[in-house]
């Protein structure tokens, strides 16, 4: 399935890709290239810009994705740490998001709990930037998931608008993966603002990947 050049705006989920769960065979080689996906929002519920679940081989590519997960100026709208510009759920097969520009979720901007590949993407303002990986219930050990690359994207600034301590680029429950080439900076958001977080995760960081305060 392919989707392109595609405005969405202001649904509870802007982009929703979920096949039947008591059907076991996920949906395969699915893409999302120049879309425009802003400004989704829920009163009370989960509300994500794009959420993808049971699906190999995903693609996210060259679109801008904004402002996901709330509204300012409506009572009950409020940001919360549920909320998010990509939602991958760790169901989906390692998936691929490149070249995207993507700000002001209400919490995570790139939330790849599949793993995969995150590459040259630029996110701005986002509670936390990007995060790989999953740990089920708070806990698991490091080698959850396997393999994959962050490499050459770019994440700047940082807002705790959902409550949640600001993060540039975080990883749970990874083996192996390789981060390089990335650029952090300017995560002054209220609280204890932090950089590159590893948490039970075995990473393998072979080429600068440079934070500035």
């Amino acid at each position: 399935m392919q989707l392109e050049d595609v405005y969405v705006q202001g649904f509870k989920n802007n982009i929703t890709i979920s096949p039947n769960r008591t059907n076991f065979d996920k949906a395969t080689d699915v893409s999302i290239r120049r879309c425009v996906i802003v400004d989704a929002a829920d009163d009370g519920g989960h509300s994500q810009g794009i959420y993808v679940a049971h699906v190999n081989n995903l693609l996210i590519e060259g679109c801008v994705i904004d402002h996901n997960g709330y509204r300012e100026d409506e009572a009950g709208f409020e940001p919360t740490k549920f909320n998010h510009n990509v939602y991958i759920d760790a169901s989906c097969g390692p998936a691929t998001v490149r070249g995207n520009i993507v700000t002001r979720a209400a919490t995570t901007g790139i939330f790849a709990r599949s793993g995969g590949v995150v590459e040259d993407n630029l996110c701005i303002d986002n509670v936390g930037n990007i995060q790989f990986g999953y740990a089920a219930d708070g806990g698991g050990t490091p080698g959850s998931l396997t393999g994959g690359s962050i490499e050459r994207n770019v994440c700047l600034g940082g807002s705790n608008r959902s409550g949640t301590t600001p993060t540039s680029m975080s990883t749970i429950n990874v083996d192996g993966c390789e981060i390089a080439y990335n650029l952090l900076a300017h995560n002054n958001g209220p609280g204890l603002p932090a950089g590159l977080v590893l948490s039970l995760s075995l990473i393998h960081i072979s080429e600068p990947t440079r934070l500035e305060s």
